[in-house]
């Protein structure tokens, strides 16, 4: 038979020696000692994060503020480019751009006024004179550089540009416009010409110059920063007319012109009138 196993003593707390007391001791003030550090620590993390909002707050409120001048001066901008536009439209409103003349490396201004006047006189039956004629950019072989011809009054540049219609091509008659107008106005027969090769029939496509918006089966476009997008709204109409009956002269008219036009560029330079 096995004997039973002596029963263990239990410590009292009495049996602590002194010792252990002091490690017990110092290692509380060691722990109470790393609190008080780390709550110190603490409260300046705290401190340092208020800091650090109230600096994010006020860089917030200036980058709000930097936002609101950029804004305001990029409308400034855009109503300076708007006025300047307007300026330089003004300034070339007596102005008209004639292409499709035949050009010569070295052409001289005579013949230049001559082939204008034999133009003029195909669009009118009476004579109108002008101003200045002259050439836009560089000679280019095979290419014709456009005519911007300057007349004296409006009322004579009207008289032309209404007549444009008897002009056919490769002859053009067109308004001299700024160049962002020009841009604008490409943008929206491009995409005219776009709908139109994708089987849209002309007739559901209508484009108003004057607020540079184009019309397409009821849903309109408009130019925005040289870009077309789409305006949600159907209820929004082009002001902008059909100009088929500008585009139907009388067939002897349009005879006589090509017949002039003819002449003019295969009459040697020397022989012009």
């Amino acid at each position: 038979m096995v004997p039973p196993k002596p029963k263990r003593k239990r410590r009292n707390d009495d049996d602590i020696t002194t010792d252990e007391s002091l490690d017990v001791i110092n290692l509380l003030k060691e722990l109470n000692t790393k609190m008080d550090e780390n709550l110190a620590t603490t409260k300046v993390i705290k401190k340092e994060l208020v800091e650090v909002k109230s600096i994010l707050s006020t860089h917030d409120k200036r980058l709000t503020t930097a936002e609101k001048k950029i804004e305001k001066v990029e409308s400034s901008v855009s109503s300076l480019q708007q006025d300047n536009e307007s300026i330089k439209k003004d300034l070339n409103a007596i102005n008209l751009i004639f292409a499709g003349f035949p050009d010569f490396p070295d052409e001289i201004e005579s013949d230049l006024y001559n082939r204008v006047k034999i133009i003029l006189s195909t669009l009118v039956d009476e004579e109108v004179p002008f101003d200045t004629a002259f050439r836009l950019g560089k000679y280019v072989q095979s290419k014709r550089r456009p005519v911007k011809v300057r007349f004296l009054s409006m009322s004579q540049r009207n008289l032309i540009y209404n007549n444009r219609s008897k002009v056919t091509p490769p002859f053009y008659i067109n308004e001299d416009l700024p160049f962002s107008l020009r841009r604008d106005y490409s943008i929206l027969h491009n995409k005219k010409k776009e709908e139109i090769q994708k089987g849209i029939p002309k007739e559901e496509i209508q484009i108003d110059h004057k607020l540079k918006r184009i019309t397409i089966q009821g849903q309109v476009f408009t130019i925005m920063n040289s870009v077309l997008q789409p305006i949600n709204s159907t209820n929004c109409t082009s002001n902008s007319q059909s100009s088929s009956g500008r585009n139907s002269p009388a067939h002897s008219s349009k005879h006589f012109l090509e017949q002039q036009m003819t002449f003019v560029s295969q009459t040697p330079r020397s022989q012009t009138l």
